[in-house]
């Protein structure tokens, strides 16, 4: 018992040796201690400007960061607040013993601290497609740092990232999955780390061996970073040709960047179908025939066609008419699957020929390029007899309307076309919940009322050759926004995120429209050309589930960085009026004011929406939404200290959240809701009749006008 004992002291006394080495800071102090402590801050997204100074707004977050991770809210930087806000961001720990505090009227310069190579990892967890956190950022940062082919280091785990976590993992001997997990990380921040060179590439995947023809050429292996040779880009229709972070064709989800028509490229290795390139100080994998090589060693590869040429020694053993339901056009597509392979529609009634014939596809010929098509939605005859055209539709036979708890053989029926259709169900000739909610997932992607009662309408649909089984893309759209879920066996929000996701948004697939959906969708919509109004209309949805819809890695415009600065106001010229008293009976819904954060010193416009025990409100545009989270990070329920100058010109103080719920009156502002801004109100009134979230913006105004008074207010 004596020898754990000491242990245990032992121990304790080496933990708080290893926390001893962060002294505690307060407010008053001026320092790069301070600084650094704010720029970690910053760089989780509290919005704080870092001067170094431990000023009101300096302790005010402080205690946001100490609640958030259930530390005592004291505003006192001390030791275990220090150590934790370091494990999240280590670029800004620093050495106390180099620290000292700044001279009288010193400014603390920005300090830009690169992240070492060493013997274990700083970010400790597991990190997969569609995270957003700050070790993403980290472990980015060395990726790029290691030469990997990485555009940027945002802090989401998109395409590109993965596919540079997939060649590290391969450079490196571990296993290429394309999840960072904690092995992936640790060896990542090692010294012995293999960076992405010239020499060091991975073995292709599933690539063609090096055509006999065309052996390299017989010369010194070439010295690292050296080209072989040089190539120029010609494709088939004059576009532009995909780098590709790996050496395979992932759809978008590995393309690194695009090279332009003509552009010549340096050769750094050939692998057969591919090559590895570099292009504007970037590495990666093109194909190989869309290059002419300057070489001897390979051939000058022809631009080959934007498509297939229809096959001219194949021959044509059927014909066939498109007859798909409600006369919708047909998806054209480049191989025999629905991922990354569609080429254009072919529209209702077209005769095609067909040179392969199967159950589920055909290879067809449609405008002079072969594809395929799936066969349901042909009307397919044998060569030698005329193809007909479409068949006009036929009426279901007549059936009962099927409800929960209903027995009999059309039950098993129906239970047996779900099954066929992927919508798994128990074949118990039983109309129970399970089968009820399958079908409410069949009317949900097939455009029908998601009730989950069998009629003939649906009934119609599951036996037609265009139902669409389960993981389709729906027929027709509902109307989703912030604060829905899926319920009753619908998937139509699972179904947008699952799309959003693949498309590189960061996100999780968990069938709630939450805040990270919300920005997802707002993020699409602005990179789509759409109206930005963080509502998924039908329009909207349209255009996401298209081939052409733009992925998160498109570039879009950003504000400028002084954008909204210099429109606030001292705090000496902020009153402290009462909400029910002074404020309410002058303003009205629809009125915009001023918002003014002193702790960004960034000001945006909102226009109040209606009014009660506080005032709904919706930032006025695009930009001011943009502004507002500039200020305050995130979405969230935070409450942040503010100045509003009312209608008359008055400013007086306030809090607010920057987190849209419920409805809102303006459709392009990129909010989709409303937010609540909330006024001095009584202390005894506002426990009465909101004891939590009023209470605690009541505190909020409270503490900053204290802060700025020095005044305590007795209610």
């Amino acid at each position: 018992m004596k020898r754990v004992l000491c242990l245990a002291i032992a121990l304790c006394a080496a933990a708080a040796t290893a926390l001893a080495d962060y002294r505690t800071l307060r407010p008053g102090e001026n320092s790069t201690e301070v600084m650094r402590m704010q720029q970690a801050l910053a760089y989780l997204q509290y919005p704080l400007a870092a001067d170094g100074k431990y000023g009101a707004m300096t302790e005010q977050t402080v205690k946001a960061f100490q609640t958030s991770r259930r530390l005592k809210a004291d505003g006192l930087a001390g030791v275990n607040t220090l150590s934790l806000l370091f494990q999240l961001a280590p670029q800004f720990d620093y050495d106390t013993k180099a620290s000292a505090p700044l001279s009288s009227g010193q400014e603390a310069a920005p300090v830009q601290q690169p992240l070492p190579a060493q013997s274990g990892s700083p970010i400790k967890g597991q990190y997969r497609m569609g995270d957003e956190a700050n070790g993403v950022r980290l472990m980015q940062q060395r990726l790029m740092a290691l030469n990997y082919p990485l555009a940027k280091a945002d802090a989401v785990f998109g395409r590109g990232t993965r596919d540079a976590v997939i060649l590290f993992q391969q450079l490196n001997g571990l296993k290429a999955d394309g999840v960072a997990g904690q092995g992936t990380l640790d060896r990542l921040f090692s010294s012995s780390a293999v960076a992405y060179t010239a020499q060091a590439t991975a073995a292709p995947q599933a690539s063609a061996p090096p055509a006999a023809t065309n052996p390299p050429a017989a010369s010194a292996p070439p010295q690292q970073n050296n080209a072989i040779t040089t190539a120029r880009v010609v494709t088939g229709n004059r576009g532009s040709l995909n780098m590709r972070s790996t050496p395979q064709n992932a759809g978008s989800r590995n393309v690194v960047r695009t090279i332009p028509y003509g552009a010549e490229v340096p050769v750094m290795e050939k692998l057969g179908t591919w090559c590895r390139v570099t292009y504007q100080g970037m590495g990666g994998y093109v194909m190989t025939s869309f290059l002419a090589m300057a070489d001897a060693s390979a051939p000058i590869a022809t631009a080959p066609p934007a498509a297939t040429p229809a096959p001219q020694q194949d021959s044509v053993t059927h014909t066939a008419v498109v007859a798909t339901q409600n006369k919708r056009s047909l998806n054209f597509r480049s191989a025999p699957n629905t991922n990354n392979s569609y080429l254009t529609d072919i529209p209702h009634g077209t005769v095609l020929s067909v040179y392969q014939y199967g159950s589920d596809w055909c290879r067809v010929a449609y405008n002079g390029r072969a594809g395929y098509v799936m066969t349901k939605y042909l009307t397919v005859t044998p060569v030698g007899q005329s193809a007909t055209q479409p068949p006009a539709a036929t009426t279901a036979p007549e059936t009962r309307t099927l409800r929960l708890n209903m027995q009999g053989e059309d039950v098993l029926a129906v239970q047996k076309r779900l099954n066929a259709l992927k919508y798994t169900v128990k074949e118990n000739s039983t109309y129970d919940a399970a089968t009820r909610d399958a079908v409410a997932k069949f009317q949900a992607l097939n455009g029908l009322t998601a009730d989950g009662v069998c009629g003939g309408q649906t009934h119609s649909m599951l036996l037609s050759s265009a139902a669409k089984p389960a993981g389709s893309t729906p027929t027709s759209y509902t109307t989703l926004k912030i604060d829905n879920s899926d319920s009753g066996g619908r998937t139509n929000i699972a179904m947008l995120q699952s799309r959003l996701k693949e498309l590189g948004y960061p996100l999780k697939t968990n069938g709630t429209y939450d805040v990270a959906t919300h920005q997802a969708v707002v993020g699409f919509q602005q990179r789509n050309g759409l109206t930005i109004s963080g509502i998924a209309n039908p329009a909207m949805q349209q255009v996401l589930y298209s081939a052409g819809a733009k992925g998160y890695d498109t570039p879009v415009s950003s504000l400028p960085s002084d954008a909204g600065k210099g429109q606030g106001v001292s705090s000496g010229s902020v009153k402290l009026l009462h909400w029910y008293k002074d404020i309410r009976p002058s303003v009205r819904g629809g009125q915009t004011v001023k918002v003014y954060h002193p702790a960004s010193g960034i000001a945006f416009d909102i226009r109040f929406y209606s009014l009660g025990a506080h005032a709904d409100s919706e930032p006025l545009t695009w930009k001011d939404t943009q502004l507002m989270n500039r200020a305050f990070g995130a979405p969230s329920w935070n409450v942040n200290v503010v100045y509003v100058q009312l209608p008359s010109g008055t400013w007086t103080l306030a809090a607010m959240h920057n987190r849209p719920h419920l409805n809102g009156g303006i459709t392009d502002n990129g909010f989709g809701g409303h937010l609540c801004i909330h006024f001095l109100r009584d202390m005894d009134e506002t426990q009465r009749n909101d004891p939590n979230y009023g209470v605690s913006n009541q505190k909020a105004i409270r503490n900053a006008w204290k802060n700025m008074t020095g005044e305590t207010l007795s209610n």
